[in-house]
């Protein structure tokens, strides 16, 4: 093997000792080691050269390791030159044929807001879009942004919302519903709604992931006919939201999230 064989073969090592780290945030040698499949001690000297670098550093157990602080500065310097509003407006043109209005929600304390919204062409009104809110678990982007939130950090939020909100008695009762219907949204991959994010028209959402698997917004097509309802609620995936789950995986994939790239739509 030649010397340029060899370096390409270190750095595909390496770049496996920190997927390991960046999966598990902390982890032994032993463990490591098992994971890349290569001996202890080859292992043992892969660490100490990304520690040379500053990629890798020991954890406070001893033996055990985690990623180094300039591994994280260089990973926040990448995704910061990412933009999401950049990516969406890119994916949402290459579907601009399809009717309907495209949005992109992100999460802002209580409430699914709208940074980014593209239409089809006939369609003159969609910039008044940008701004607009959802309360959290109201409407399909809103309801996508909370169901992929911690659980403990969106029970907390519902309470917060509730208690602000004066609902009292009928407190519990919503609370519980919320909280079936996120964990319906997380299984299918998607949330629907009939009238709340655009009058009188069915809206259709799907979450938008970064790479280290975070929701970090939500892809939404509104204006589409009520009479999707229907389908949606007798088991069938009708082939619009089919479309908004692969505009979302394309926004997430520029984003740097690998997933399961092999699963299909609805799964």
């Amino acid at each position: 093997m030649g010397r340029e064989d060899r370096s390409v073969e270190s750095l595909v090592k390496a770049k496996a000792v920190l997927s390991v780290l960046q999966e598990r945030g902390v982890a032994s040698i032993k463990d490591i080691a098992a994971r890349v499949g290569e001996p202890v001690s080859s292992t043992y000297r892969l660490l100490s050269s990304l520690m040379a670098l500053g990629w890798v550093e020991k954890a406070a157990k001893r033996g055990e390791y985690r990623l180094g602080v300039d591994c994280i500065r260089i990973g926040g310097r990448i995704e910061r030159r990412l933009d999401i509003q950049h990516i969406a407006r890119q994916c949402f043109r290459a579907h601009r044929e399809q009717t309907g209005v495209w949005g992109l929600y992100v999460l802002r304390q209580f409430r699914a807001v709208c940074i980014e919204a593209r239409a089809y062409e006939q369609v003159e009104s969609y910039a008044q879009m940008v701004g607009t809110f959802l309360p959290l678990g109201m409407g399909a982007a809103a309801r996508v942004l909370g169901a992929f939130l911690p659980e403990h950090t969106y029970e907390r939020l519902l309470d917060y919302q509730m208690g602000a909100a004066g609902l009292g008695e009928l407190s519990s009762a919503f609370r519980l519903e919320t909280i079936s219907d996120a964990a319906q949204v997380r299984r299918v991959g998607f949330a629907y709604d009939v009238g709340r994010t655009t009058a009188g028209a069915l809206s259709v959402a799907a979450p938008v992931f970064n790479h280290a698997g975070d929701a970090v917004a939500a892809v939404s097509l509104g204006g589409l006919p009520r009479t999707l309802e229907r389908r949606l609620c007798e088991g069938d995936l009708p082939e619009e939201v089919s479309l908004v789950m692969r505009v979302s995986r394309e926004v997430s994939a520029e984003l740097g999230y690998i997933g399961d790239e092999e699963a299909s739509d609805g799964e």
